[in-house]
């Protein structure tokens, strides 16, 4: 199972960068970042499913009366505190990356509706591409620089205001963060910060993305 899904994240990697850079919009720069994204996730991913199968053979053992096989770590596994291990490196605002920031980590997405349209998951109102996430409209303006090369990006901008949530909640960033990029697999970028605006995202995005 941890497999597949890291198969499917590999697909959802490639699969908004080769577009991009078969049609010219992105320098071939940007499939660099595939390795570098995806191999400490994929080893994390193994050493966790490792730590999950000791964990359930010491817990048999001791069911049985045995020794312990193995010096197995009791707080393996996911519902535990653990998620599914963040993004490091790539196409992420590196200065951002750390245990409790959400870049470099999956978007929570809630159900939520707008005026009245059915009710569908926070994706169906980000569409295929690069995205800004905010609060309120005015969290999710840009200058005219900025504008332009988000336009170019193809980006789509949301603000949560708009949206009624009907089932869950908004991701935990945004009770710290006033807007985050979000990218095509849903991972988020950067967020707006005292360090970081958000032109200055979008513009490092451009670079980072080798936007041509």
């Amino acid at each position: 199972g941890q497999g597949l899904n890291a198969g499917f994240r590999d697909a959802m990697n490639l699969g908004w960068k080769l577009p991009r850079v078969l049609a010219g919009s992105h320098d071939a720069f940007l499939l660099d970042s595939y390795a570098a994204e995806r191999d400490a996730h994929a080893r994390d991913l193994v050493d966790w499913a490792v730590a999950i199968g000791k964990l359930m053979e010491t817990l048999a053992a001791r069911e049985a009366g045995l020794p312990d096989p193995h010096d197995a770590d009791m707080s393996s596994g996911y519902g535990q505190g653990r998620t599914a291990p963040p993004l490091r490196d790539g196409v992420l605002i590196s200065s951002q990356i750390g245990d409790d920031s959400a870049v470099g980590n999956l978007l929570r997405q809630p159900r939520v509706a707008r005026g009245g349209d059915a009710p569908g998951l926070l994706d169906a109102w980000l569409g295929d591409g690069f995205a800004i996430v905010g609060r309120s409209e005015t969290d999710v303006a840009l200058g005219d620089e900025a504008k332009a090369v988000f336009e170019r990006l193809g980006g789509r901008r949301c603000s949560l205001a708009d949206l009624e949530l009907v089932e869950g909640d908004h991701d935990a960033l945004f009770a710290s963060h006033p807007a985050a990029i979000v990218r095509p697999d849903r991972y988020v970028f950067g967020v707006v910060d005292d360090a970081w605006s958000l032109d200055a995202l979008v513009l490092e995005l451009a670079r980072k993305s080798a936007l041509a």
